[in-house]
């Protein structure tokens, strides 16, 4: 899946890197309009590093639950806002970073 390359982005918007927790739920990416999508990239290195990638409510990650995302895996969600991500690190403290086009 990618960015569609049809579309013609206005802003470019990013984030901090995120240190993700291991609590059920997951971290939230935080709130920011993503009109065409959000890249996440598991930037951690390492055989501990993999995180659980999932939504929000009763769609939010937890250890085994979600789409794992591997060290310096990528993955592209079609999503209008960050706030409808959270991310739930194998262990506490993993890093992403992402960036979203509006």
């Amino acid at each position: 899946m990618s960015f569609e390359s049809n579309k013609v982005s206005t802003t470019i918007i990013t984030g901090p890197f995120v240190a993700c927790t291991a609590a059920s739920g997951g971290t939230l990416l935080g709130s920011g309009t993503a009109g065409y999508g959000v890249r996440i990239t598991n930037v951690q290195a390492g055989i501990s590093g993999a995180v659980f990638v999932g939504g929000i409510g009763p769609n939010a990650p937890f250890s085994g639950q979600g789409y794992y995302l591997d060290s310096n895996q990528t993955l592209v969600l079609p999503v209008t806002n960050f706030n409808q991500v959270r991310i739930c690190a194998a262990i506490s403290g993993v890093s992403i970073s992402y960036i979203g086009l509006g």
